[in-house]
């Protein structure tokens, strides 16, 4: 793989790869306990005298455990091969290219991929669905991923915070990892709400259940928090007041997105962005009024510079060359000249290097 695709592709193989992972990591821990509960169970049945009944009984709770267990063994099987699949489908489409119409087909493919990306992000999920059958690519983007967001996302934009939560309790030993303050922030907007709605007494009371625990870690964030107790909903100061805008809401959806993003290890702006910043970084340069106007740089376009307001500048019309010698530029009186091993130098540098050495 070159160091383009390296770049550009790693999250093509890291989902998966992260994701099975984790499924072989909880399986074995949840059969190690399972394991454990059914053998404890078993000691105690051979250790003591009960009645008959009451023993068959029990073998036949140990029966269902065991079933039980078999059965969600059996699922994971299937999760882990569909994910070793995708690992497989995907390594092998990054080999893939060699020839030019294998590169062509290969380039087409990713043009879709990106596409669908952009779409599913954007919560333009039937187009991106369509775009991804039309293009034969289910082994290729991971949807599930992004339906999941979408949900959780959904409710967030309804002023719920259960989905949310729900998903911080499941993935709670990776966010703090990642030193997420996701939850926090939940837990917070539920507070606000309690405010909101005139019920400081239960605000007070998720405060101790659900926003001291965080008080070490976030202190200032926390005790700005409680300033909204006092301060309510029709507030004029802007430190309390922003806690009650509407666009809060909006801010938590960024939140859990972003970590989620991070979390399934894809890139938290869509791969269209990434490569449409790439590209108009490239061509990116400082212009002036007077030079003529070249009509085939997309960047003459008003639609692409403002796109391309804040990105760095990466082109440099004009280069120059410094000797290494003189650290003077080489100019037309002052060429570089090649020297049989392969170095450049100018030819002041060379002529001072010659009399300095007498000549040699």
């Amino acid at each position: 793989m070159d160091a383009k695709k390296e770049s550009t592709e790693t999250p093509l193989i890291r989902v998966p790869y992260e994701a099975l992972k984790r499924s072989v990591r909880d399986e074995s821990k949840a059969l190690q306990e399972e394991m454990a509960r059914i053998t404890q169970q078993m000691e105690v049945l051979q250790q003591e005298q009960r009645d008959k009944t009451i023993v068959v009984g029990e073998l036949e709770d140990v029966s269902d455990r065991i079933q039980n267990l078999k059965r969600k063994l059996q699922e994971r099987e299937k999760a882990e091969k569909r994910l070793l699949n995708s690992c497989y489908a995907r390594l092998d489409y990054l080999s893939k290219p060699s020839s030019p119409d294998e590169v062509e087909e290969f380039e087409r493919e990713r043009l879709d991929r990106i596409l669908v990306d952009y779409l599913l992000r954007a919560s333009l999920t039937e187009s991106g669905l369509a775009v991804l059958k039309n293009a034969a690519l289910e082994k290729l983007v991971d949807v599930d991923i992004f339906l999941e967001i979408q949900r959780i996302a959904s409710t967030l934009e309804k002023r719920d915070c259960g989905s949310a939560l729900a998903w911080c309790a499941k993935n709670a030993g990776r966010l703090k990892k990642m030193k997420s303050s996701l939850e926090f922030n939940l837990r917070v907007q539920e507070f606000v709400e309690h405010v909101r709605s005139g019920k400081l007494l239960d605000a007070v009371q998720h405060a101790r259940l659900h926003l001291a625990p965080w008080s070490s870690i976030y202190s200032k964030q926390f005790y700005e928090a409680m300033g909204v107790l006092v301060f309510g909903p029709g507030t004029k100061c802007e430190r309390y007041r922003k806690y009650f805008a509407p666009a809060r809401w909006d801010e938590l959806v960024g939140w859990f997105k972003h970590d989620c993003f991070r979390l399934h290890s894809l890139t938290t702006e869509s791969l269209l962005s990434v490569h449409l910043q790439a590209g108009l970084s490239v061509l990116n340069s400082h212009r002036d009024s007077t030079e003529e106007v070249n009509i085939e740089d997309p960047m003459q376009l008003k639609q692409f510079q403002t796109l391309a307001a804040g990105l760095p500048r990466a082109k440099h019309l004009h280069s120059k060359i410094r000797c290494w010698l003189t650290k003077q530029v080489m100019t037309d009186e002052n060429p570089p000249l090649l020297l049989p091993n392969g170095m450049v130098y100018s030819r002041k540098g060379l002529e001072s290097m010659a009399l300095a050495d007498a000549g040699w």
